[in-house]
């Protein structure tokens, strides 16, 4: 009984407290849902929900530095003003055709780089991404990479590839760089504004090269796909390696990942 007369009596100074604010102050706290999840809650492509801006993207970011992944162009790291801090990677494009703000827009899957909005400006348009930490680049040659982790990767390369294949897409260019890894393990390609209406396999051979670069440390221009020494590596990721050289289809390949 005490119990309830303590739970009555901070419930009344509760409504007295709310009663007491002014009319907007008692108004319900409006939060924007986030991009994706509201785009599943309207039945809307995730593309629709790609917000483009004419607005400088400086208003709504904080620039901290600039760096490569890889060798592609540098990329801008921003933290998003506010109270979230989240950091972001934002690309500057000075020249940029509608064809790749659409496939900017049209290509979100969870082994591509999330486009999370579009500035376009008088010096170009910017384009908001999540941050990632590194390209594959960085990890050619590295001792650590042993067959569980190559697999781990490209693995998920593949997912992104058999993506593409299903909206009969295909990267202008796979190589290392356009490869990138995130802490967590998670790798996303990215590039995909180069994306084109292709159904030849020529991303699946791309996918040979990377994998003889990272095995072997280097990949000579023209060299056919290879090793010089197989047996350091698991028959699965040997064999795998082997398939891309004759693979008719990325879901090929995602069948006989290692």
């Amino acid at each position: 009984m005490a119990h309830e007369k303590i739970e009555a009596k901070a419930a009344n100074r509760l409504k007295k407290r709310y009663h007491s604010q002014t009319p907007d102050a008692r108004q319900p706290l409006q939060l924007t849902p986030l991009r994706t999840v509201k785009a599943m809650q309207t039945g809307n492509q995730v593309m629709n929900e790609v917000l483009v801006h004419d607005i400088s993207p400086w208003s709504t970011y904080n620039r901290l530095f600039s760096f490569h992944l890889g060798d592609n162009d540098p990329v801008i790291v921003a933290e998003g003003k506010g109270i979230s801090f989240d950091l972001f990677s934002i690309q500057h494009f000075k020249i940029i055709g509608d064809h790749q703000i659409n496939m900017l827009k049209n290509i979100q899957h969870p082994n591509f780089v999330t486009v999370n909005e579009i500035y376009q400006t008088q010096d170009g348009c910017y384009v908001v991404c999540d941050h990632m930490a590194r390209s594959l680049q960085e990890a050619i040659g590295n001792p650590h990479l042993d067959g569980p982790r190559l697999a781990a990767i490209i693995g998920q390369v593949v997912q992104a590839l058999v993506y593409l294949e299903q909206k009969g897409l295909r990267l202008e260019r796979l190589t290392c760089s356009h490869i990138l890894l995130h802490p967590s393990g998670k790798v996303k390609l990215c590039g995909q504004e180069g994306s084109i209406v292709s159904n030849d396999q020529r991303n699946i051979r791309d996918l040979g090269y990377v994998m003889v670069e990272l095995m072997e440390g280097y990949m000579e221009e023209g060299a056919n796909i290879g090793l010089n020494d197989p047996d350091r590596w698991g028959a699965d990721v040997v064999d795998f390696l082997s398939i891309t050289t004759s693979a008719s289809s990325a879901d090929e390949l995602l069948q006989v990942c290692p």
